[in-house]
């Protein structure tokens, strides 16, 4: 074993001391205080090898994790990232949920709420911000992940545009385009642009994530849920699909046209509610990894000491 000096240091034949946990170390088996007990021994409770709680609880490479150049802002970009793309994606719900309930009660107007489009746009905005965070995060990563996730970054610009343009252009002139209308071909090629720039955006800055979540003991410690970027983008594309569906559905025959468009909007809302119920998840797991990145994972020398045996 290796201690926080980088000396080795032979635990099983150190005889004349003892090592003593002196940190908080719950049992991975039955959640038993580990603290006090020589690192030699088992859980009273269970049994169980401490050194297994010990492998487990601690990366064995902690010592070798580089400071971050800016902990503070690369943290918030973690939680913000996707904490903006969250509440874009819930004020884009808006129209949509009015669209819905316009067809159901027969209104033939329904509230104006092309505000949301702004308020989209802003939290978008908030993104981007966090996405700031994630271009850098270490001194020493590869280039290339720095670059994807500059490209990532760059699309946040033609991923707004597309954002404004449907909502604020579009939908402007067309009371429920997924309900009581059918397929716009302008609207249609814009979501595609839209979904596009969206998976770049999220494989663009995937890696970089990676690397800041490996540094967070949330995962290790299971208190993260298992949304992934990939399920994010998995997500995206069924959209995407479904918005291809509807405008394939205006090049085949009438009698097949409501057909193959109310598939492609089964397939876009479906696509839409996963996207959105990933995207919760992420913004729920950025935040806890957050304050993981801001506190090191701690090493095998912070929580252990070594002390004669006899207590000296």
């Amino acid at each position: 074993m290796v201690d926080h000096d980088g000396d080795s240091v032979d635990l099983e034949s150190a005889r004349p001391l003892e090592a003593a946990l002196r940190g908080s170390l719950p049992c991975i088996n039955c959640g038993y205080e580990l603290q006090g007990l020589s690192i030699r021994g088992n859980c009273p409770e269970c049994g169980i090898l401490v050194r297994a709680t010990i492998l487990y609880r601690v990366d064995p490479h902690a010592e070798a994790f580089r400071p971050l150049p800016t902990p503070l802002l690369t943290a918030w970009g973690v939680a913000l990232w996707p904490i903006g793309a969250l509440i874009a994606v819930l004020f884009a719900w808006a129209p949509r949920v009015a669209d819905i309930a316009a067809y159901a009660f027969g209104w033939t107007t329904r509230p104006d709420l092309h505000w949301t489009t702004l308020v989209s746009l802003a939290a978008l905005g908030i993104s981007f911000v966090g996405a700031l965070g994630m271009v850098r995060p270490t001194r020493h990563g590869p280039a290339w992940t720095n670059f994807t996730a500059a490209i990532g970054l760059l699309s946040f610009v033609p991923l707004a545009w597309c954002w404004w343009r449907i909502g604020a252009v579009v939908d402007a002139t067309s009371l429920a385009p997924y309900v009581q209308a059918g397929p716009n071909m302008q609207r249609l090629s814009l979501r595609i642009c839209l979904g596009v720039c969206a998976l770049v955006v999220l494989l663009g800055l995937r890696p970089n994530a990676r690397q800041l979540v490996a540094r967070s003991l949330v995962l290790r410690t299971g208190r993260v849920g298992r949304q992934t970027i990939y399920a994010t983008a998995a997500a995206v594309a069924i959209a995407m699909v479904g918005d291809g569906v509807r405008m394939a559905s205006t090049m085949v025959p009438a009698i097949n046209q409501d057909l193959l468009a109310g598939a492609g909007t089964i397939l876009v809302l479906v696509g839409s509610i996963l996207t959105t119920m990933a995207i919760a998840g992420g913004a729920l797991d950025g935040w806890r990894i957050r304050k993981a990145i801001i506190t090191p994972s701690p090493s095998l020398g912070q929580i252990i000491e070594f002390r004669p045996a006899n207590g000296a």
